[in-house]
């Protein structure tokens, strides 16, 4: 603490706000007590006492951290004569900042918001989709094997063992003859491989890399060749879109975004983790809609009824937990009821000719149970 003969000078820190250098500072109440000086190097500073503005609440020991209205600049008083001075004059100290600071950190963060939206529904879908086009093969086989390996350990067994990979001589040829059929003269823009895990859900699964896993869940509820081929053609259309590879590189990105805007505290994170949620539903609903008119289109030149992929939806329909409100929006697929009525009126799309059965009923029951 120093002494002229204007008053009695106490030492702090300032910070200008700028930059995140502290400066060592000395400061004093003027003798008509209505702001205080501050000597900051070879600059001077008057901040109002009235506009002076403190944390509601303060550790014991805590130093003093001053604003001055709608300045960004920072006071940190450790000395405790000059917060006990600053305490008893400054009547203000506690009170909500004034009317203009308040309109500008508004200002600030509506300008942020707008900045992250802006980043995700339109920087990010163009971002994540030139990368998609410009992904090395070699890139999209490891995209892959990662993809079916985390499946595998999602779904692993009690005792730890990532999900088993089915495979018999039958089940294989039976998988490999269905998938041909659909996929034609269908160019995929990173291959194709397609593999079955020994996990209950009633699902098939597009991934990145051009990789399709078939859980062995989805054989208890399609009850023939047709039913099954409408859920990979769907999943065949995210595979040619590459709604999951774009998808995986969108998201990855958004983490970043998400963790800078939003802090990697508590609350910050279930934030972020229902902001991206919220994201990706509408995103993803739109390519579920995409991908069930593209099964629409393979199944028509197959010449396998529509009816088929109908009859999938309103099975799993039955297993379907029925959402409303703020869930139901964050849902990731459009409702079956809303998927079977967009089929049914597809039914004007008239089938080709079936050239011959998808699988004879031994192809077809091996790949029923190539998971035994």
């Amino acid at each position: 603490m120093a002494q002229d003969r204007r008053g009695i000078w106490y030492e702090a820190t300032f910070f200008d706000g700028v930059t995140p250098v502290d400066q060592a500072a000395t400061f004093r109440v003027e003798d008509d007590t209505t702001r205080i000086v501050i000597h900051v190097g070879d600059a001077s500073l008057n901040w109002p006492l009235s506009d002076l503005r403190a944390p509601a609440h303060r550790a014991d020991e805590a130093p003093l951290v001053l604003n001055c209205g709608y300045k960004d600049a920072r006071l940190v008083v450790r000395d405790p004569d000059g917060q006990a001075v600053l305490e008893r004059l400054a009547h203000r100290l506690r009170k909500a900042p004034p009317v203009a600071s308040r309109l500008r950190y508004l200002a600030w963060g509506t300008a942020a918001i707008a900045s992250v939206f802006l980043s995700y529904f339109v920087l990010l879908p163009r971002m994540s989709a030139a990368l998609t086009l410009a992904l090395p093969q070699e890139t999209a086989d490891e995209l892959a094997e990662n993809a079916l390996s985390m499946l595998r350990e999602y779904y692993a067994s009690d005792d730890g063992e990532p999900a088993r990979i089915c495979s018999t001589p039958a089940g294989d040829a039976a998988l490999v003859k269905l998938m041909d059929r659909l996929i034609g003269d269908i160019e995929l823009p990173h291959g194709f491989n397609a593999t079955v895990i020994d996990a209950s859900p009633m699902n098939a699964m597009g991934q990145p890399g051009g990789q399709m896993t078939l859980m062995n869940g989805i054989f208890r509820i399609a009850e023939t060749p047709e039913q099954l081929a409408g859920a990979l053609a769907h999943e065949l259309g995210h595979l040619y879109h590459e709604h999951a590879t774009t998808r995986t590189l969108r998201r990855s990105a958004s983490t970043g975004i998400l963790e800078l805007t939003m802090g990697e505290f508590t609350g910050g994170e279930v934030v972020a983790g229902l902001s991206q949620r919220l994201i990706f539903a509408e995103y993803s609903r739109e390519n579920e809609r995409i991908a069930d008119e593209f099964a629409r289109e393979v199944l028509v030149r197959e010449g396998i009824p529509l009816s088929a992929m109908s009859e999938l939806f309103a099975v799993l329909m039955m297993f379907e937990t029925e959402r409303t409100g703020v869930a139901k929006y964050l849902e990731t697929h459009p409702g079956f009821g809303e998927r079977i009525a967009a089929t049914n009126m597809a039914t004007g799309m008239k089938p080709a000719a079936a050239a011959e059965p998808l699988l004879t009923e031994d192809e077809w029951s091996a790949l029923r149970s190539i998971c035994e």
